[in-house]
């Protein structure tokens, strides 16, 4: 009996160490090597790219006091909607400025002129109060796009518009909410308002 045991035993050992062996000798089954991964359209112009898509957006003095802005369209597979969707962009950009520019023009404003009467709003509290960056863009006239460009790596489509000092200070009478004296000292002191602006060098190639 204790011998039928051993000899099963024995048997099963055998087994057990061919398996192993056998294991042993295959080699490790290949990894497949990870899928590569497409590159995230972020928008970034390469080192090709025109000055002005690197530049990007501001107040800048080429030959002439401009406001620039650059409207960033990716994914858009249709030219014209992804025209229309950048060109937007841009203006959008463009009405940013000018209100930061009227605002900034609003407090140097207020400096010079009486004291508030109690609960009277300044010039510039009500333009905030009245305006909105949709009615801005709407209001705002002369603002041109100018140039495109589309990324050949990722196909995102950059728009240049530009508007004009010039052309801002006109558009000064579609904005109801300030008061004529606000305006006039406005065009009175555009340029030296623009000139305080945070400035860049002009391009080479805009």
């Amino acid at each position: 009996m204790n011998l039928a045991r051993w000899s099963r035993a024995l048997l099963v050992s055998a087994c057990v160490t061919a398996t192993l062996a056998s294991c042993a000798g295959q080699p490790a089954p290949a990894v497949a090597p990870a899928p590569a991964v497409a590159p995230a359209v972020s928008g970034a112009a390469p080192t090709n790219g025109p000055a002005w898509v690197n530049r990007g957006n501001g107040a800048f003095n080429d030959s002439g006091r401009v406001f620039v802005g650059v409207g960033v369209v990716a994914g858009v597979r249709n030219p014209a909607l992804a025209r229309d969707a950048a060109d937007g962009r841009a203006r959008l950009v463009i009405a940013q400025q000018f209100m930061i520019w009227i605002r900034a023009e609003l407090r140097d404003y207020q400096s010079t002129i009486a004291n508030l009467q109690p609960g009277q709003q300044s010039e510039e509290a009500q333009f905030i109060e009245r305006t909105n960056i949709q009615t801005v863009n709407q209001q705002l006239t002369g603002v041109r796009i100018v140039d495109y460009w589309t990324n050949p790596v990722d196909g995102t489509l950059f728009a240049l518009a530009k508007l004009d000092l010039s052309q801002a200070m006109q558009a000064l009478n579609n904005f109801q909410s300030l008061s004529e004296r606000a305006r006039d000292y406005i065009r009175q002191t555009a340029q030296q308002a623009f000139d305080r602006l945070p400035q860049q060098p002009p391009s080479p190639n805009p």
